[in-house]
């Protein structure tokens, strides 16, 4: 599907469309994620759809998403590897992923959404290790929250054509991944420097 059938797509359905592509896009629609949501804020800017509930909807299609992934490896989290882990590359990331999220635990959730094979993957894995539902909400639902409002952004605010939209994904990508990179990183030394603050209070007492 091309990113203008997308358009017609959401000119014929609205927000049902927005909603439908982002909750279940992955298994129908080859697109990345941040084309959809970049052409949800490019007919929001020209009064085919409006801004604040094309963007809740959007956001509430990508929660649905990530709350199906989790639920998934929860229960058939083997099965689903599968699925997602097929190409020698996939498999290579998926391994330096595993390792970090044996490091780190669940904060890795708060930059999955920022990369798109580990925006799938990231639930999933936190489903096998028992993640607390509350936790995996927090983090991957606010990373999900960050990454969607600015390429919301982008679309609603340069995307003159369905061509721009490509063409600012293509742009504007690695820098957002760069930026989950860098919270990711903020995460990190934020948890370190907690853990040397409690450590230093148990020996002072």
């Amino acid at each position: 599907m091309e990113s203008s059938e997308l358009l017609i797509f959401m000119e014929e359905y609205g927000y049902v469309a927005l909603y439908v592509m982002l909750s279940a896009g992955t298994f129908f629609i080859p697109l990345p994620n941040e084309v959809i949501i970049m052409m949800g804020g490019f007919a929001s800017s020209h009064g085919i759809l409006h801004p604040v509930p094309a963007f809740f909807t959007s956001y509430l299609g990508i929660m649905t998403a990530l709350t199906c992934w989790f639920l998934i490896g929860k229960s058939f989290g083997g099965l689903a590897l599968s699925i997602l882990v097929r190409k020698e590359r996939a498999k290579r990331r998926f391994e330096r992923f595993q390792h970090r999220f044996s490091k780190y635990g669940e904060y890795t959730l708060g930059i999955t959404y920022f990369f798109p094979l580990l925006r799938h993957l990231g639930p999933v894995l936190a489903g096998m290790n028992k993640v607390k539902f509350w936790k995996f909400a927090l983090l991957a639902y606010g990373s999900a929250f960050i990454w969607a409002l600015a390429f919301f952004w982008l679309g609603n605010r340069f995307g003159d054509s369905a061509e721009t939209v490509n063409a600012l994904f293509n742009r504007f990508g690695p820098a957002f991944i760069a930026a989950g990179c860098a919270l990711f990183a903020g995460m990190i030394l934020l948890r370190y420097v907690q853990r040397k603050r409690i450590k230093s209070q148990q020996h002072g007492g």
